[in-house]
């Protein structure tokens, strides 16, 4: 099997624009799978992630309602994370949960790391050559 290409060989072509050009082996030709600033690339696999922490850790199962079926619970017993689209959601679900008198200690709006971009535009995770060969 031909070993993947290191992250490293994933260069941006432009300053301030990145293109992934995955090889699958050295003598295999590249294909620039998708190209954009880093904001452009991560908007366009979707989904960000709204984190928040509650005051309370005894209003979890009702935060959980209030965010519905998509949020899930974190290992810290006050965290929960729910997948939104953009902004204008995750202010919605703040929005929600401080009209059902759930009090936050914080919130984080966060898009998706590079590396899940990645991930998700190719199926395969960004490996390290394998020096098996």
């Amino acid at each position: 099997m031909a070993a993947a290409h290191s992250w490293s060989e994933r260069t941006p072509i432009e300053p301030a624009r990145c293109a992934w050009i995955p090889c699958t082996a050295a003598a295999s030709p590249c294909t620039v799978v998708i190209e954009g600033t880093p904001g452009q690339l991560k908007a366009s696999v979707g989904e960000g992630a709204l984190h928040v922490r509650l005051l309370d850790p005894e209003q979890r199962e009702d935060a959980l309602r209030v965010l519905g079926s998509d949020a899930h619970e974190e290992p810290d017993p006050a965290s929960l994370t729910l997948p939104v689209a953009d902004a204008d959601q995750a202010s919605r679900a703040i929005a929600d949960l401080t009209q059902a008198d759930i009090g936050l200690a914080s919130f984080a709006l966060a898009q998706p790391s590079l590396d899940e971009v990645f991930l998700a535009l190719t199926g395969h995770t960004a490996e390290e050559p394998d020096d098996e060969d």
